[in-house]
Formats: structure tokens, C-alpha cells, sequence
């Protein structure tokens, strides 16, 4: 505290180091007789390190007592050691990332013709003919081919590694009024369902206001123009049921 406690707060740093967690062993030899068995064992290794804090900050204006008030605590955890089998392509492990990180393929933009799909990997997911406007992905193991093992680590984990919020109180003899904002950040994860997926189940379905009032391919047959036909649309081709 400073300023006659006026101004109040702390901060810690914590590291937190755990192993022999108990888990399920994904990688059993065939010739323990336990390979199809799953059993547990203590094998897991992860660190949790991060910040925590806390600020005060008190003043009175006449007979009003003003109180302002604001928090953070960010935090990491990371995977050190899981019972996994080792993969060639490194970034398919869990070992040496967060928990619970999300995985996705990188996006490089819009097909912008049949040319630049016929040039590109081969798309081997969706089960659907690929078209202009159509999301282009990286071929990250450059085997000329889009699939599974193009999926790499992408941002933040699912659930928010950091949280924080503020507060104001003022009070006036029996009187008081508080007001508090809180948040959360760092994460990041996939919206799925029937919601956010425009015409998933066919001609009915729900459009986000956002995909209305944004920037989205839209061939020239419809739009009556190519300008529309931008390779750096926010929103890919748009198609009935759904396309994975």
C-alpha cells in the first residue's frame, strides 16, 4: 500500500510443476495383451505457470467515498510429458503444447478460379466438389494433399487463459452504487451447430447478421458482377446442406 492506503493491490507469480498424473495410456505395445485394454497409469507431465494481481484504488470528494477496483490473473499450462506414440510430424503431438489447444487447418484465402483449384493440393475432405469461392488450405507436410495431417495447433486453448475485470463503488451515507465489468480472453475455439452454419440443413437455415452486413464470395451469375468474386472474402461460397 502507498499513499496512506490510498492505493492498495498485489501481484504473485505462481509455477506449478506436476507429474506421475493419472491418465489413460494411449500407447500400449501388442505384446503386453493390453493394447485394446486402455489402461491407467501415473504418466502425465504438465507445467501451470502465470500471474495474479489486484489493484485499489480509494478517494473521497466530499462526503462521497469513491473505490475503484481491478483484477487479472493470467495462466498457461502446458504439456510436458503424455502417454502418446511418437509421430513423425511433430506439431500432431500434444506433448510440448497447451492443454486442450486448438487444432485446425491454416486458411490461405478463396480459390479465385478453376485454375487456382486444379494448381492447388487436392481437397480430400467434405465429400463435396471443389468450387471458386471455396476455402483454400496449406499443405502444411506438402504431400499434395489436404487432410488430417495438415491440422496444426491454431492460437489459444479452448478454455480462457486470462481472466480480468473492474469495479467502481461510490457511497453517500446510506447510499451506495457499484459497477463492475469483468472478462475474459486469450481462448479460442470453433462455433458449430445448426446456428452459425447457413443452409446446413438445406434451403431453411439460420444467416448471421454478421455473414449479411460482411464481405462474402458471391459468384458474378448472382451478383451480376466480378467483384464480388473476392478471393479475400470474410465468408467462402455459400451451399446448401452441409459442407465440411
Amino acid at each position: 500500500g502507498v499513499f496512506d492506503g490510498k492505493i492498495t493491490g498485489t501481484v504473485d507469480y505462481f509455477l506449478d510443476k506436476r507429474d506421475d498424473i493419472f491418465m489413460k495410456r494411449n500407447h500400449m505395445p501388442l505384446t503386453t495383451g493390453l493394447a485394446d485394454q486402455t489402461p491407467m497409469a501415473n504418466v502425465g507431465k504438465m507445467k501451470s505457470q502465470g500471474w495474479d494481481g489486484s489493484i485499489t484504488l480509494s478517494h473521497r470528494v466530499g462526503e462521497v467515498d469513491l473505490t475503484l477496483r481491478g483484477n487479472f490473473t493470467y495462466q498457461k499450462t502446458e504439456i510436458i510429458d503424455k502417454d502418446e506414440a511418437a509421430n513423425e510430424l511433430w506439431y500432431k503431438m500434444q506433448k510440448g503444447f497447451q492443454l486442450d489447444q486448438s487444432r485446425g487447418l491454416i486458411a490461405l484465402g478463396l480459390f479465385k478460379d478453376q485454375d487456382d483449384i486444379d494448381s492447388s493440393p487436392t481437397q480430400t475432405f467434405g465429400g463435396k466438389t471443389v468450387l471458386p469461392g471455396d476455402i483454400k488450405y496449406k499443405d502444411v507436410n506438402g504431400d499434395g494433399k489436404i487432410d488430417g495431417d495438415d491440422e496444426v495447433p491454431l492460437g489459444y486453448r479452448e478454455k480462457p487463459g486470462l481472466q480480468y475485470g473492474a469495479g467502481l463503488s461510490a457511497r453517500w451515507k446510506n447510499f451506495n452504487l457499484s459497477v463492475l465489468f469483468q472478462g475474459t480472453g486469450k481462448c479460442d475455439f470453433f462455433v458449430g451447430g445448426s446456428g452459425p452454419h447457413a443452409f446446413r440443413y438445406g434451403r431453411t437455415g439460420n444467416i448471421l447478421q454478421v455473414m449479411v452486413d460482411g464481405n462474402r464470395w458471391i459468384p458474378r451469375e448472382i451478383s451480376g458482377t466480378a467483384d464480388t468474386e473476392n478471393p479475400n472474402a470474410d465468408w467462402p461460397r455459400l451451399t446448401y446442406d452441409n459442407n465440411n
